[in-house]
């Protein structure tokens, strides 16, 4: 099997690249891509999964890329639909010069009107992306584009041109080093020297193209040599043959689910067995094709098959039926005809706006100028308004950073010196005993100095032992706390977070206010632990500094259903009825003389947010305030991809 380079590079940089990651995205949707023609399943199964990390990490280029796999995949199926994504893609690709991803946009929409039956918009558009691919320096996509052209050409019966335009594209297939490029551009070959009346050549290109497509297992360029080889077998008047090859094309393409490839396998199946005088063959088949390709909406095929329909029941006698087939025709071409005649009304009107557009361009020009500068102007104000916006939520966190920080320092401030202290102590005794063992005194005397100093010493080694677990203590909280040496996304334990956090802010208590804590029975819930517990710290540091002396600050946890709640209640001063509605959002306090940012509520909010819950407050002035935490028990990381 030949070696697809490309391929097995993203595959190997699929796992090596962070997941969660726009990088990670951009991964899996050149991953799809390249995979359509070889393996539909795994390309639609890579598409799924792109879709739902762009969405969770709101990455809107990743999002279009996906919306033009998602065209690809749904195409077989829903021709309108597939436009649709493409289109949503094209519009995105546009807006935010995205030169590559329109070309490709572009290319498959060519491909689309063409299946529409619209030859001219499809020639106007692959033409379009060859400019694109040139422009971009592109040569692959610019061999698609060529390849694309040369079945245009084909459909239109100019075959020196279709074979042009093959050989064009296979020299550059050759020059990148794509293979399943080169057999697509083979086949093309083969095709035109087909119509120009070499058989012989027509095998070869075709045979050529096949071998390449099975070393390169790629299923859909088989069944598409397998099918032109079996119209090569039928033109030279060899039907078993054709029909042979007709019928392995015919079961790769219903395996792949590949409708346009389908429908056109089972009409040629249907025009052979007309030519071998097999009528209920040739209608079951033209009958099959005509199903499939009124359920793709594609009127090249749909005419195909009537008019195979039509030439069967005439050969059967069966003129009603030939006639019903003819009407269905005229009907087709009437609406075609129509068709036509808007597009043409249309170009002349659209020429005329031109023409009355460009009278008018200059009356417009200082003011769209104008215009343009304004929106740079606004442009610049909405960027430093991100930028502030993501200060504010740094510093929201810095505040948070320093609160721990002095909360640390003097929590440790306090044991470290008990320790110095006993040090101190040890050493005054030493020397004591030191003293009295030099002393020319009596030995009950200096077994009674001993006891003392001893009884001494064991009390300074107690306060030592309890200092240094009071350090250990908080170093175990502050572990808890930061979560330091976990994965960011794990089972948490709510009340260890909560814990580890009172000790943390316990000088900010002191004695000050009564804290009560009144625990529920409550699960294990996965969170980001450490931004949850950044969550409790602001809300109690905001109960704290809302409680007057000698008040009382509530912690309760409960489950609520399919939630695990924690409910921070004070009887502080409580919040206007006129505050609330902006309480989530950062500003600017003032106290005293001194004007301070406010950015905890605002950080806890997109927190509780990022965890798919809810936070409530509760106030009323003069009595206190109640904030409710509400998170999803059940939270998982495949949850908050799929949201």
């Amino acid at each position: 099997m030949i070696k697809n380079e490309t391929l097995e590079n993203l595959e190997a940089k699929i796992v090596s690249t962070p997941k969660n990651t726009r990088e990670y995205v951009d991964v899996l949707n050149d991953l799809a891509w390249e995979t359509w023609s070889t393996n539909r399943e795994r390309a639609e199964a890579l598409t799924e999964e792109s879709a739902k990390m762009a969405r969770v990490l709101k990455y809107e280029k990743g999002i279009a890329y996906n919306r033009l796999n998602k065209g690809l995949a749904v195409w077989p199926r829903d021709i309108e639909e597939a436009l649709h994504f493409i289109l949503d893609a094209q519009e995105w690709f546009k807006n935010n010069q995205e030169k590559k991803g329109d070309a490709y946009a572009t290319n498959i929409l060519a491909v689309m009107y063409w299946n529409f039956g619209d030859f001219q918009k499809g020639f106007e558009l692959v033409n379009q992306s060859l400019g694109i691919y040139k422009d971009i320096d592109e040569p692959e996509g610019e061999a698609w584009a060529y390849n694309i052209l040369s079945g245009f050409y084909y459909d239109r019966k100019e075959y020196e041109e279709t074979l042009n335009y093959s050989r064009k594209a296979l020299v550059l297939f050759e020059k990148t080093a794509n293979p399943i490029g080169e057999a697509r551009a083979l086949n093309g070959m083969g095709k035109a020297f087909q119509f120009m009346g070499d058989s012989e050549k027509a095998l070869e290109y075709q045979e050529k193209s096949t071998a390449l497509a099975r070393k390169m297992d790629n299923v859909l360029s088989i069944s598409r040599s397998l099918h032109d080889m079996g119209l090569i077998y039928r033109g030279m008047g060899d039907y078993e043959k054709a029909l042979a090859y007709f019928e392995e094309s015919r079961e790769l393409r219903e395996k792949q689910n590949y409708g346009p490839g389908l429908s056109t396998t089972l009409i040629d199946m249907g025009w052979t067995y007309c030519m071998m005088d097999r009528h209920p063959e040739a209608i079951e088949m033209f009958n099959e094709g005509l199903e499939l390709s009124k359920k793709m909406k594609s009127k090249q095929k749909i005419i195909r098959a009537l008019e195979g329909l039509g030439k069967v029941h005439e050969l059967e006698g069966q003129f009603e039926e030939a006639l019903e087939m003819h009407k269905e025709l005229h009907q087709i071409y009437k609406d075609a005809s129509q068709s036509d005649t808007d597009q043409k009304m249309q170009r002349i009107k659209t020429v005329y706006e031109v023409e009355a557009s460009k009278k008018e361009a200059e009356i417009y020009r200082l003011k769209n100028v104008e215009l343009r500068e304004k929106n740079e102007r606004l442009e610049e104000t909405i960027r430093m308004l991100n930028a502030t916006q993501a200060q504010l939520v740094q510093s929201g966190k810095m505040v948070a950073l320093g609160n721990l920080v002095a909360g640390i320092a003097h929590e440790i401030n306090t044991p470290i010196g008990t320790i110095k202290s006993g040090n101190d102590l040890s050493e005054r005794i030493a020397n004591r005993l030191l003293s009295s063992l030099n002393m020319e005194e009596r030995v009950e005397n200096i077994e009674k100095e001993l006891q003392k100093t001893l009884s001494i010493l064991q009390q300074s080694s107690q306060n030592n032992a309890a200092a240094a677990e009071r350090i250990i203590k908080i170093i175990q909280s502050l572990k808890n706390f930061a979560r330091l040496d976990e994965a960011d996304f794990l089972k948490t334990d709510i009340h260890e977070g909560l814990d580890s956090t009172l000790t943390l802010i316990g000088h900010e208590i002191g004695g000050r206010v009564n804290v009560e804590r009144d625990y529920g029975k409550l699960p294990e819930v996965y969170a980001y632990a450490n931004e949850l517990n950044q969550v409790f710290m602001n809300l109690l540091l905001n109960a704290i500094q809302a409680t007057p002396e000698g008040g009382k600050i509530s912690i309760r946890t409960f489950r609520n259903d399919s939630n695990v709640c924690v409910s921070i209640t004070d009887t502080g001063k409580g919040i206007p009825k006129d505050k609330l509605s902006t309480l989530f959002e950062p500003g600017f306090t003032k106290d005293s003389s001194r004007v301070k940012m406010r950015t905890g509520l605002y950080t806890t909010y997109n927190i509780i947010s990022k965890h798919q819950g809810d936070i409530t407050v509760d106030s009323e002035v003069g009595k206190g305030t109640t904030f409710t935490i509400h998170i999803p028990a059940n939270l998982s990381e495949e949850s908050l991809l799929e949201n």
